[in-house]
């Protein structure tokens, strides 16, 4: 069982994937059936064994390549789902980003736009859209501000010119959290590469949906919920990171426990 022998080098050409994203397309296309509309039939626990990736890495890759048109799912009695390969799809994305890069060899220029994700970069609102009034603004651009990481004492420069819309609107969460819940106002504007790195692991790991308000905030619940009030650390996404990678199962102490979490307070 697999895809037709022409399809694959369209597959490996498709870019503006992450590579679990481009890892789980890989086994779905090898396991596709032609003779069931290549299509196949797995639990997301099942994937993430036979991958050895996490539940959540299968979570988020699977819903990427359906936001991107690349597959569709159909969640079956039995907890597993159905997931069929769209080949026009792949054929185009595959044969586009060929012909892109014939372009760009032709070309040779360096001022050209940088590629975005297909499917992705548009799905989240703008700086303006996420920003409150009165907040953040965009003239933090092309600055290198001086950030306090915490109780070490070290100043870290970080640049803010590159800060995805997805960490933005995170980071608007976790303040607005820190805010409510923990009644306290003087709290860093703008994150320091500890508060990135562990939004942007959490993105991977734990919101299996991608980036959205609701989901953000309610991760910062679940880990006061976990993990109970902060002491020195009050970013509650940083402190996941740290719990998550101290314990010896994480996935199913932190991951799996939020997931029906999420299904809990979200029945729809």
């Amino acid at each position: 069982m697999s895809i037709p022998n022409e399809y694959w080098d369209l597959v490996d050409n498709i870019s503006g994937m992450k590579g679990t994203e481009k890892h789980v397309l890989t086994f779905l296309c090898r396991k596709a059936n032609p003779k069931q509309n290549y299509s196949s039939w797995y639990s997301v626990s099942e994937m993430a064994r036979i991958n050895c990736i996490s539940v959540a890495s299968v979570k988020n890759a699977t819903k990427a390549l359906s936001d991107m048109g690349l597959i569709t799912k159909k969640r079956i009695k039995d907890s597993s789902s159905i997931y069929t390969l769209n080949l026009e799809r792949i054929s185009q994305l595959g044969r586009d980003n060929i012909c892109l890069n014939q372009k760009e060899e032709e070309t040779a220029n360096p001022t050209e736009n940088p590629k975005q994700d297909v499917g992705r970069a548009n799905n989240y609102p703008s700086f303006s859209q996420i920003l409150a009034e009165g907040e953040l603004n965009n003239s933090y651009k092309n600055v290198n501000e001086d950030v306090n990481t915490g109780g070490t004492g070290v100043r870290k420069k970080v640049t803010h010119e590159n800060l995805s819309d997805e960490i933005i609107a995170f980071w608007k969460a976790i303040r607005i959290h820190v805010r409510d819940l923990y009644q306290v106002e003087r709290f860093p504007s703008r994150p320091s590469q500890e508060d990135i790195d562990a939004m942007e692991w959490a993105i991977d790991e734990m919101l299996p949906n991608g980036v959205s308000d609701n989901d953000c905030r309610l991760l910062c619940i679940y880990v006061d919920d976990e993990l109970g009030e902060p002491h020195s650390v009050l970013n509650p996404i940083v402190r996941l990171r740290l719990a998550y990678g101290a314990h010896e199962w994480p996935e199913m102490r932190f991951g799996e426990k939020f997931w029906q979490y999420m299904e809990d307070y979200n029945p729809d």
